[in-house]
């Protein structure tokens, strides 16, 4: 799973190439500009961290939804309000939820620091 994570990751070093360059000499600014350089670069990096958490979690919402129906397949019962319905496919099912829900999490929490990144401050 890390080589998963590691290659979400390139994937958002090619998107934000201003990720992959070294931060400027923060001394060579003025007051107040090398604070809030500092903040937008975390803030860029945060970025880059949710959307590979988001990556692999849509992967895990793949593998689960794939082993739900697997599941169904191998009982041969589809539906969950049955009585004979698997409990390990009731379980999956949990699960990918649970994941779901932490994927629209993390997108909302990617639009506010979208947004907070906007008023971007650049060095020149």
């Amino acid at each position: 799973m890390s080589s998963q994570g590691d290659s979400s990751f390139k994937s958002i070093l090619r998107e934000c190439p201003a990720l992959r360059q070294a931060p400027g000499d923060y001394r060579r600014t003025r007051n107040g500009d090398a604070r809030k350089w500092c903040e937008n670069d975390a803030a860029r990096w945060r970025i880059a961290r949710i959307k590979v958490m988001i990556s692999d979690l849509e992967c895990t919402v793949n593998t689960l939804k794939t082993e739900i129906q697997d599941e169904q397949v191998r009982s041969r019962i589809n539906d969950p309000t049955q009585f004979d319905y698997p409990t390990i496919a009731t379980a999956l099912i949990k699960r990918c939820c649970n994941a779901m829900r932490s994927i629209d999490t993390l997108r909302r929490k990617l639009a506010e620091l979208d947004r907070v990144a906007e008023g971007e401050f650049i060095i020149t």
